[in-house]
């Protein structure tokens, strides 16, 4: 699974926040459908959600501006800020990420801010679900809502459900299960740029997409459960939970484990209920506060089990803010290379209040060559809580650590950190 949350500052950089690319046997089940050109950059085109904002001040036809305003893509080059990596965890039965995407969808510049939130929150349940959580709200009523996926063939849509198939024979199910009155489509864009020449890059396997679209409301949720199958195999049942008592919770029961996530965008959760039918046999609830001990009660009764989760307790969160726990309330083993990270407190109190975060964006130093990634100085796998000494790890006030010297979201930051360096130093030279 590859998943991106980046910031959005040099020229072409495209609408990427909160991409997810699925990988498998050798074959792209689905990815980033590779293109040149305003449209192949606009989040249509970036496996992630596109909302409608208001019109730009530089609106001509043809340009950027417009196509991707008319896409409801994140803004190239001019956003209203970075996105916050709110937390993410790596373990042996899954891996975890939830992105607030919501300046990127936004621009000061052209006087469009009417969008009020985007975010994702995402489960992969080790090998072959994954279980995707959008939360999309517009500060006006009439904006559009949509959720894409690209496939290499023609998928095929029953209702809520979407089969995908690779040329190998391999299936992408894609159950929508968020929000009900969805209207599902499929889109073909060859060439990408209406009356122009082809856009698609030479060799990219992405010919459709899959376009969800939510009824005209002003706060939407998507929620989607994607499976990776063999040739031959059945799409698994998956099925809609809600919260019964406490923060207010959704999620989904796929593959035997129940997935739950915050409705509502905020500060972590303290206390949660909810109820699933009986032999789930494990779950997974997001959202909690990174690296603190839960009371955790399961019961079954007439064909249904009900769970509570309140603060304090024997069942430990994982450092992203994640709880795995079986039938009896136990806690399961993470496994020896479980990672993860989240951001402080007053990050994500900035980010639900639209303000920039606590020490906002600047560029991350650079370690010199030979000292590792650059982890969290409290040390590996620690969430700090708080902002991260500068050449310490990513930006945002996110005290992300990795047990591994190759950390992907560490080296990815740090990656770009070391491309704004060389930006600068050319500009330098230039005026010089």
């Amino acid at each position: 699974m590859s998943y991106m949350l980046p910031w959005s500052r040099v020229d072409h950089q495209h609408g990427e926040g909160n991409m997810i690319q699925l990988y498998r046997k050798g074959e792209w089940l689905t990815k980033k459908w590779v293109g040149y050109g305003a449209k192949a950059a606009s989040s249509q085109y970036s496996n992630t959600i596109t909302v409608l904002n208001d019109p730009p001040k530089y609106n001509n036809p043809g340009g950027y501006q417009h196509d991707q305003w008319v896409d409801g893509s994140q803004w190239q080059y001019i956003n209203a800020g970075d996105p916050l990596l709110v937390g993410w965890s790596d373990s042996d039965a899954y891996t975890y990420t939830y992105g607030d995407a919501t300046p990127l969808y936004n621009s000061q510049m052209d006087g469009a801010m009417s969008t009020a939130h985007v975010s994702r929150s995402l489960v992969w349940l080790k090998p072959d679900n994954w279980v995707v959580y959008d939360r999309v709200a517009s500060k006006q009523p009439d904006r559009f809502k949509r959720f894409w996926l690209s496939f290499e063939n023609e998928p095929k849509i029953e209702g809520t459900l979407t089969t995908a198939t690779t040329k190998g024979g391999q299936s992408l199910f894609v159950r929508t299960l968020l929000p009900s009155g969805a209207t599902l489509g499929v889109k073909s864009d060859h060439p990408m740029w209406d009356g122009g020449g082809k856009q698609t890059a030479s060799g990219e396997p992405m010919q459709y997409r899959l376009m969800v679209e939510a009824p005209k409301q002003q706060d939407v949720r998507f929620l989607h459960v994607l499976q990776g199958a063999d040739a031959g195999a059945q799409a698994s049942a998956a099925v809609v939970v809600r919260g019964t008592s406490g923060a207010p919770y959704e999620g989904a029961v796929v593959a035997e484990t129940a997935v739950l996530f915050p409705r509502d965008f905020g500060e972590p959760a303290t206390t949660v209920g909810f109820e699933t039918h009986s032999g789930v046999k494990r779950f997974v609830v997001t959202g909690v506060v990174p690296d603190k001990g839960y009371s955790v009660t399961v019961t079954d009764a007439g064909g249904k089990t009900k769970v509570t989760v309140q603060a304090e307790g024997a069942v430990k969160s994982d450092k992203g803010g994640v709880l795995s726990f079986d039938p009896a309330g136990k806690a399961l083993a993470l496994g020896p290379t479980a990672q993860g990270g989240a951001a402080s407190l007053e990050a994500i109190k900035a980010a639900a209040a639209g303000l920039p975060a606590p020490g906002s964006y600047g560029t991350p130093e650079v370690p010199p060559a030979g000292t590792g990634t650059g982890t969290a100085s409290s040390g590996p796998g620690t969430s700090t809580g708080g902002a991260v000494p500068p050449g310490s790890g990513p930006p945002r006030a996110c005290g992300c650590g990795s047990t591994s010297a190759g950390g992907g979201v560490l080296s990815m930051t740090l990656s770009l950190g070391a491309l704004a360096t060389v930006l600068r130093r050319a500009r330098r030279r230039k005026k010089q």
